[in-house]
């Protein structure tokens, strides 16, 4: 294993793109012969989510964390990106929200399952409560 990854590193297929994804499963995919592929772009497509959002009136859209990583392309900044192209507002619900104002220009409404002074380990084992209670908020607004 120590002179595959001397190898690997020599031929910097550590640092080709979509490499790290899934804890390294990407490098070692492309070392047999996969190729990369954005996986928001493709799940984006596989669902045909464009046409459902062309015929929707809001788009809501989430993941467990939104934060820095978020930011740098994830499924949800991809969704909202693509509403935004037919116009539609868009919701994020997010089960803890690090970078709110960064985040802010992508989403009409940001809400937060995780209540203020809450610990993770509470918000975890109280999610689906976190997730009515933040639909429940999106919905008031409305």
């Amino acid at each position: 294993m120590q002179r595959w990854a001397t190898m690997l590193q020599a031929g910097h297929a550590a640092s080709a793109e979509g490499a790290g994804a899934a804890g390294g499963i990407g490098m070692a995919l492309m070392q047999l012969g996969g190729r990369y592929r954005a996986g928001a772009a493709y799940l984006i497509a596989l669902a045909g989510l464009e046409a459902a959002i062309a015929a929707a009136d809001w788009v809501i859209t989430g993941e467990g964390r939104s934060d820095r990583q978020t930011l740098k392309g994830k499924l949800p900044i991809q969704v909202a990106l693509c509403a935004k192209r037919f116009n539609k507002p868009v919701a994020l619900i997010a089960g803890d929200l690090q970078h709110r104002p960064q985040l802010a220009p992508y989403f009409d409404r940001i809400h937060t399952c995780r209540r203020a002074g809450q610990s993770s380990a509470s918000a975890i084992a109280n999610a689906a409560a976190g997730v009515q209670r933040a639909a429940f908020e999106w919905a008031q607004l409305l």
